[in-house]
């Protein structure tokens, strides 16, 4: 089914936590929120911790790679030396991470590259898929911090992947430094904006955003000082959810019902019927809700049944014609004169609808196929329904059994996943 636009709502300011995708709202990542009664949101270049401290990032949501003291890695601790410079204007002579601060209380993940130290380098972020649904799209912003303060030219370029293995080069982000400097060298922002598409990111699957620095121009010299801030991750495109799709048999005609949870360009679903389960043809239309983040439930009536077995599947037109069709389900439907059977499976309740009223008192019992009884219960004479709830339903065939004096009716019931 289509994709449908949402956002992440990724606990809102909390710099050093764990990221995760969860579901409507857009989050910042700014290295500079304070969040009352937890641990200072703002960096300060201390370093990398699975339980960071204050002015610290999450390592389970960050590594560096590129380092002299060594490559981190996601969930480790990295504290001293090349991983935590602490907090400066810029202007540094060591190479390693800083908390590079290129306006009063504005400070970015930042890096001063040096002969050992992220040339080249990265600086990847990871992000969980918590949404309960595949991601297939987002848009990220993002904002480069540049001192040009040497005679050297650095790139800072960005890619992405699933797996931490394979990465897909943006190259519109791609970005190098002047090779002169600038006299006087001050900060300057570059805001970079991208929409990544075709992500295809499983639930409690990862994607991962990398930063990438080498070399770009110049042969001597010292290298210009970069930052990674106000990064925004929202426009996520998750697909349409179908909550529910279910059919059942009442009084001669079956009823049809499925709910959206949210809706992306959906022009309409097509009900398609077949009565072997393989040859389909549609038999009614409604209308969609074109892009909608609420939920919506749709009923379609078939008043014309096949006797026995009827399958059914929908088939959703986004409004650009592409399409895709949803799980077949299935209800029988027994011919004129018999007892008709129809499950509820939201509530394990069975409907049992009789050909004509009961002349005398019966018993209904329902058994397994393998002859247990499940349950049974007395009819009163004068009854054209009855309703039982079946305990423990798994999926499989049932046995629907009505006693009389004189006569015994068994009808299948069908129980699908």
């Amino acid at each position: 089914m289509k994709p449908l636009l949402w956002a992440i709502m990724l606990c809102p300011f909390l710099s050093y936590s764990q990221l995760s995708i969860t579901g409507a709202g857009t989050y910042t990542i700014d290295f500079d929120n304070t969040v009352s009664g937890v641990n200072n949101g703002q960096f300060q270049g201390t370093g990398f911790n699975n339980s960071p401290s204050a002015g610290q990032l999450d390592s389970d949501a960050w590594k560096v790679l590129g380092l002299s003291d060594g490559d981190t890695f996601f969930g480790g601790i990295f504290e001293g030396g090349d991983y935590s410079r602490g907090a400066s204007q810029g202007g540094v002579v060591n190479g390693g991470i800083y908390a590079f601060e290129t306006a009063t209380g504005n400070y970015s993940l930042g890096i001063q590259p040096s002969v050992a130290d992220f040339t080249p380098g990265d600086f990847v972020l990871r992000i969980q898929n918590k949404s309960g649904t595949v991601i297939n799209e987002l848009v990220l912003d993002y904002d480069i911090k540049v001192l040009n303060n040497e005679d050297r030219s650095s790139s800072f370029n960005f890619s992405w992947s699933v797996d931490d293995i394979n990465y897909t080069s943006v190259g519109a982000l791609d970005y190098a430094s002047q090779t002169t400097a600038d006299q006087p060298p001050i900060w300057v922002t570059e805001h970079k904006n991208t929409t990544i598409t075709n992500l295809n990111v499983a639930n409690n699957g990862y994607l991962y955003l990398k930063w990438s620095s080498d070399d770009a121009g110049g042969t001597s010299g010292s290298r210009d000082e970069f930052g990674l801030d106000n990064i925004v991750i929202s426009g996520i495109v998750l697909p349409v959810e179908l909550v529910s799709f279910s059919a059942s048999a009442k009084e001669g005609q079956i009823n049809l019902e499925w709910e959206t949870a949210s809706e992306l360009q959906n022009r309409e679903f097509q009900v398609e019927h077949s009565p072997d389960g393989t040859n389909f043809r549609q038999i009614g239309s409604l209308p969609g809700h074109g892009t909608s983040t609420e939920t919506h439930r749709y009923t379609f009536t078939h008043q014309t049944p096949s006797s026995g077995t009827n399958y059914y599947r929908l088939k959703q037109v986004d409004e650009d014609g592409t399409f895709s069709y949803s799980k077949i389900v299935s209800v029988r439907m027994e011919p004129a004169g018999h007892t008709v059977v129809y499950y509820n499976a939201s509530t394990h309740e069975i409907d049992v609808r009789f050909s004509e009223e009961q002349q005398e008192d019966a018993l209904l019992l329902v058994f397994d196929l393998s002859g247990r009884q499940l349950i049974d219960s007395q009819i009163a004479a004068g009854s054209t329904v009855a309703r039982l709830t079946l305990p423990d339903v798994i999926p499989g065939m049932y046995i629907v059994q009505l006693r009389q004096r004189n006569k015994v009716e068994n009808t299948r019931l069908v129980v699908n996943p």
